[in-house]
């Protein structure tokens, strides 16, 4: 068991990874999807590769704030914020989800982070590399047909419509058809949502 001490200690250096993470202090290296996981390995780069008004925003929606809400409290337009977050995702080279799983287990109340994530920081190559690894396998559902179980698995990698059909040989349409079925069947509305349940970072609210 852990103790008081090293749970606390453990805390502080999550909340400092996050601050990190959201000033662009580390960016994707690569994707390593393997059964039942997704490994993130991102690596730390030397200067901040975020502007002041994209860090603000990456950090309220770190903090789950909605888009409207992010608009609302930096006083700018829902489009505004929507082109920070997309610039800011393409600097740190994460999808939205991935962005959302990372800093939600970060910012968990438990020091040990969010269930099915696990943090690693460790040199690679002579550069310091954080290894976050998504466990997801054990919580697809019964109710999903071995070929939306694929599609999920493309989700979690982070791959497009377009690249799913690729890999699996359909057309992009059917691939469409397949993720608005599993949306229905799990009663979650997007990608990010999707990629929480799957990963234990959050549970759906809404259905569809």
């Amino acid at each position: 068991m852990i103790g008081l001490e090293d749970r606390q200690a453990l805390a502080r250096h999550r909340a400092a990874l996050l601050e990190q993470i959201v000033v662009g202090r580390w960016a994707l290296h690569r994707r390593v999807t393997t059964e039942g996981a997704v490994e993130l390995i991102l690596r730390w780069q030397t200067q901040a590769r975020l502007s002041p008004s994209q860090a603000r925003v990456v950090a309220r929606s770190a903090a789950g704030r909605s888009g409207k809400e992010i608009a609302i409290d930096l006083g700018v337009g829902e489009s505004t914020i929507s082109r920070h977050l997309g610039a800011a995702l393409d600097r740190l080279r994460l999808t939205r989800s991935e962005l959302g799983v990372v800093t939600s287990g970060l910012a968990a109340n438990s020091p040990e982070g969010t269930e099915g994530i696990r943090y690693l920081v460790l040199e690679e190559d002579g550069h310091d590399a954080l290894r976050v690894q998504v466990s997801w396998t054990e919580r697809l559902s019964d109710a999903l047909t071995d070929a939306e179980k694929e599609v999920v698995v493309g989700v979690m990698s982070g791959l497009t419509n377009r690249e799913i059909a690729a890999s699996r040989w359909r057309s992009q349409r059917t691939v469409a058809n397949q993720l608005a079925s599993i949306f229905r069947k799990l009663r979650v509305a997007s990608r990010a949502e999707l990629f929480a349940f799957h990963t234990g970072s959050a549970r759906p609210t809404s259905g569809g």
